[in-house]
């Protein structure tokens, strides 16, 4: 949940760790006031994704912001200091007035399985 409101042309933008692979056929969804799907733009050489125009439908946005992204490559360990995610919420699409930051040493990915696998057992996190 942001801490201050998002405003109707605010933004997201996610800086993903090096060791975190994200194809560009990524599947992107964000849920805000309602589901959005196909508005998030990867940047593979910068290791960014842009969400724009998912807040247009309100006058500020102060609740809930849920983002899956489906395809994400597991890397190998991610619990080293820094190989978590970035977010930054910004007050426009143009990404220059940024509201609120979660740095990369809080937002850790959880991972279903182990690497190299991208489907496992719930019991048995290491079996592909």
């Amino acid at each position: 949940m942001p801490i201050n409101p998002i405003p109707t042309n605010g933004s997201i933008q996610i800086t993903w760790p090096e060791k975190v692979e994200i194809p560009a056929n990524t599947q992107c969804k964000v849920m805000t006031n309602r589901l959005w799907e196909n508005v998030c733009t990867l940047d593979e050489i910068n290791r960014t994704i842009n969400i724009l125009n998912v807040f247009s439908e309100t006058t500020t946005f102060n609740s809930e912001v849920t983002i899956t992204l489906v395809g994400v490559i597991n890397p190998q360990n991610n619990k080293e200091r820094g190989s978590g995610f970035t977010i930054r919420t910004y007050a426009d699409n143009s990404q220059i007035y940024w509201i609120d930051q979660l740095l990369s040493d809080i937002l850790v990915p959880v991972l279903d399985c182990t690497y190299p696998c991208r489907g496992c057992l719930e019991s048995d996190k290491l079996y592909c």
